[in-house]
């Protein structure tokens, strides 16, 4: 007997929703198929098993396998670099989907060549740098805007630094610069990794290198001289632009000179002021008004004192104050350093300085009183007794 319309209809709606069920189940098992796979390749990877790897991508002709992320981002490419397996990179860069494989990102948005640069796997890099998509490569910044150059100047990876350089066609990635402004050359430079710094130094960018500033306003010139690196700080001095790395200041206002007297780098601070402007350098402010000798007074270096006072302006200098009206000798004073006291009562202006007062009205002597520090009070007190008499 013929079908009610209504019974036509619901067989129709079975038969459908069977073939959708059995496509569904078909896509699971492919998909299941397609991790266990991937899963394979990825183990593969890590351990170094090439014969396997050859295995699946002859299995997988159209290379999506090797498109597939792990947890942590990783593709194949990523997981064989990151264990050092070259010959399983070169495999899985013949493919016809290299390129894309290599400008995936992990979860931390690193791809394939920063993790090359940052392991110093300079054969891998030759290998990625091939690739029609290079120059891509080279200037991609991950999350917190590292590049290659960068990663690889952290980690004094020389060769893999001259790579990077010699075969970029442009120069954006030299100037690229980190969330906190970081460059490779300030990078290399605060990790000490003098063979990267020269061949960084060698660029044809170097002078605009040099006096890139972080988000502090840091400079190269100014880690090598916090850090007392006299020999980094050389190859910066021999740059063209080297007096005006010099008198740069950070967002505090302080100058190379002013980090170097404060830490007691005395030949660094030596180096420093033979250059034609070290009386420009000395005289400079720091946003609080603190000079060079100052932060020296302040903390006992008294070879970096005795060094700013033989400058022709070294009088001058005994004689500047801080937005807060103190002078070195006051500085001196309150932190107990009575050779650098004595430093300063050899100037021919000392009856100015121990007259000079502060914003609260308190001379050299006052303040010596106060902190305890009888010694300095009374060398101060025997010259005003002198002074007086005269």
């Amino acid at each position: 007997a013929p079908l009610k319309p209504t019974e036509q209809a619901f067989r129709e709606v079975l038969h459908t929703r069977g073939i959708m069920a059995a496509k569904a189940v078909q896509q699971t098992a492919s998909t299941s198929h397609s991790v266990d796979l991937s899963k394979s390749l990825n183990e593969a990877c890590i351990s170094g098993d090439i014969n396997t790897v050859r295995q699946l991508l002859a299995q997988n002709p159209k290379g999506m396998l090797t498109l597939k992320q792990d947890e942590k981002g990783l593709n194949a490419l990523m997981l064989a670099i990151d264990n050092g397996h070259e010959a399983i990179v070169e495999l899985l860069l013949t493919q016809a989907n290299a390129e894309k494989q290599a400008i995936q990102q992990n979860k931390e948005g690193s791809i394939a060549l920063i993790i090359a640069a940052h392991k110093g796997h300079a054969p891998v890099v030759k290998l990625l740098l091939k690739l029609r998509n290079a120059d891509e490569q080279i200037i991609y910044k991950n999350e917190l805007g590292g590049n290659a150059l960068i990663f690889a100047a952290t980690e004094g990876q020389k060769e893999v630094v001259e790579l990077l350089l010699k075969h970029a066609i442009g120069n954006a990635h030299v100037f690229q610069q980190v969330m906190d402004g970081t460059t490779a050359l300030i990078a290399s430079v605060r990790h000490g990794h003098t063979p990267v710094v020269k061949l960084l130094l060698n660029h044809k960018t170097k002078n605009k290198q040099a006096v890139q500033q972080d988000k502090e306003g840091t400079t190269a010139l100014m880690i090598a001289a916090h850090d007392g690196n006299l020999e980094i700080l050389e190859l910066l001095l021999e740059l063209s632009n080297r007096d005006e790395q010099v008198i740069q200041q950070n967002e505090h206002g302080v100058n190379a000179l002013m980090i170097a007297a404060a830490l007691g780098h005395t030949k660094i601070v030596n180096r420093l002021l033979r250059l034609h402007n070290g009386e420009e350098q000395a005289a400079q402010k720091s946003k609080k008004g603190a000079t060079a000798l100052i932060v020296a007074a302040q903390a006992g270096h008294k070879e970096v004192v005795d060094c700013l006072l033989g400058l022709p302006n070294g009088d001058a200098q005994a004689i500047q104050q801080t937005s807060q009206g103190w002078n070195a000798m006051m500085h001196a004073t309150t932190s107990g350093h009575l050779e650098v006291v004595e430093s300063l009562l050899k100037c021919d202006n000392r009856d100015e300085q121990v007259a000079q007062q502060n914003k609260a009205g308190e001379t050299a002597q006052m303040i010596a009183q106060s902190e305890g520090n009888p010694d300095i009070a009374a060398k101060i007190g025997a010259l005003k007794s002198k002074i007086e008499k005269q």
